[in-house]
């Protein structure tokens, strides 16, 4: 009976003490050694990740062999989140200490731009030696926004002024527009009147260019951001005796190739801007009469 007791108390002891046994962690041999744990690795992981994405920790400004530079980090950072903004941190601008300026930077950025985000993404670019050809390239993404404003004040007129005694055939057309400038920088140097279009009997439409007249200005004082002007301009279109011929009888006859030149349907204008190079053309529009 004694020994029956004494066997009864043994498995009840065992069965309260094997479950702490079991859940105990010193119970697992391969946590006694230090040098088995990986939580120093995982910390230290999370610490160069933190490194890595706050740029202005990182000591050196430009690329070294040991890793990567400030501005590469920011670099790397624009172009992964497609955000403008963050080229504004790139310290090197002027190129001689690094062949990646805050400039190089837009321009790694703004081909991924996307025209849900808006022209005013463009905003985001700041004053440099190129800021007004990076504006360009970032306004070119939004085929439908210009940042100046270019509208007629009304149909061109026609004349003929030909020499019917020379065989000079001529025409004449005048025509005035207004041109406001909105958010070009620095400003708007000259504007000028490319090919213009109107009805042929023959060939539908018909495309011509000026000989002459006045079809180009350029601002002795250039358009500053809110400024504008009324342009008066003159197309010219004139052509010599060549057109003349004399028939079997001797007689000269000359053939107006004019003739069907009634009405001006559109014209190309070009909006040159101020750069570090003198005036460039830049904005390109057709201007529907």
């Amino acid at each position: 009976m004694k020994k029956t007791n004494n066997l009864f108390f043994l498995i009840i002891l065992i069965s309260f003490v094997l479950p702490s046994i079991a859940l105990a962690s010193w119970w697992n041999p391969f946590s006694w050694f230090s040098f088995f744990r990986n939580e120093t690795v995982s910390i230290r992981s999370e610490r160069v990740l933190e490194n890595k994405e706050d740029c202005s920790k990182i000591s050196t400004v430009l690329d070294t062999e040991k890793g990567e530079g400030k501005d590469s980090c920011y670099f790397r950072q624009a172009r992964d989140k497609n955000d403008l903004s963050i080229c504004n941190k790139v310290e090197t601008t002027d190129g001689k200490l690094s062949m990646k300026t805050r400039d190089d930077c837009y321009s790694l950025v703004i081909p991924t731009i996307s025209t849900i985000q808006g022209v005013s993404v463009c905003d985001n670019i700041i004053g440099e030696s190129r800021k007004t050809e990076i504006l360009g390239q970032c306004y070119a993404r939004f085929p439908d926004y210009k940042p100046y404003e270019l509208i007629s004040n009304g149909a061109p007129v026609i004349k003929d002024t030909s020499d019917l005694e020379r065989g000079d055939y001529r025409r004449q057309f005048s025509f005035s527009v207004k041109l406001k400038n909105i958010q070009v920088l620095p400003f708007i140097t000259g504007v000028k009147v490319g090919a213009c279009r109107g009805p042929n009997a023959t060939s539908g439409i018909r495309e011509y260019y000026s000989w002459g007249g006045k079809i180009s200005k350029t601002y002795n004082k250039a358009l500053l951001p809110g400024e504008g002007d009324t342009i008066d301009f003159t197309y010219s279109l004139e052509t010599s005796g060549s057109v003349c011929s004399y028939n079997s009888g001797g007689t000269r006859i000359c053939e107006d190739p004019y003739k069907d030149v009634v009405k001006v349907i559109s014209c190309d204008f070009t909006v040159a801007v101020d750069t570090e190079s003198g005036g460039i053309e830049k904005f390109k529009q057709t201007l529907v009469f």
